[in-house]
């Protein structure tokens, strides 16, 4: 009885040290597109990599990047245009964003990257996180992201892109 319980207790501790940490909930969905925007759109501390409203050229630096066919959201009858994109690297590879501007300070962003070697695919949901607002799912093999201010204009605007997106 007694070789029983310390043999319990034993495997207790040593499942209980190998899952460690395993409960800690993890990393937020698409918290890499919502760090993206913050550090382009909100702080200005990056530049773009390529400056075009032209969605042919975007789709095509993005395509090139990301390893897919990615289809631009069309926000012209919201007023947003393109602006340029940005290529970012993250633990699951590489990833890009479009910025959008719809003249009057208000940007949107369109992230996309893929889903690691994990192969961890997001179900559609919504987020908001220190002021932004992050509309997310996966399509092609790949996660999507649109990210705004959490205001009321950044709300319509990313639930406007998400509801066109792909």
């Amino acid at each position: 009885m007694a070789a029983a319980i310390v043999l319990c207790l034993g495997l207790g501790g040593a499942g209980g040290w190998l899952a460690r940490g395993m409960g800690t909930g993890g990393v937020a969905p698409m918290a890499d597109a919502m760090q993206a925007y913050r550090l382009l759109a909100v702080d200005h501390g990056l530049g773009l990599d390529i400056s075009t409203p032209n969605e042919n050229d975007l789709r095509a630096w993005l395509s090139g990047r990301v390893g897919a066919d990615v289809r631009l959201p069309d926000l012209a009858d919201a007023g947003f245009r393109p602006m340029g994109g940005r290529l970012f690297a993250t633990d699951q590879g590489p990833a890009a964003m479009v910025l959008y501007d719809d003249g009057n300070g208000h940007t949107v962003s369109f992230y996309v990257r893929p889903p690691g070697a994990a192969r961890h695919l997001l179900p559609r949901g919504e987020r908001e996180d220190g002021g932004l607002l992050a509309n997310y799912w996966s399509s092609g093999g790949h996660n999507y992201a649109i990210v705004a201010l959490a205001d009321s204009a950044g709300r319509m605007a990313a639930q406007r892109m998400a509801g066109k997106a792909l």
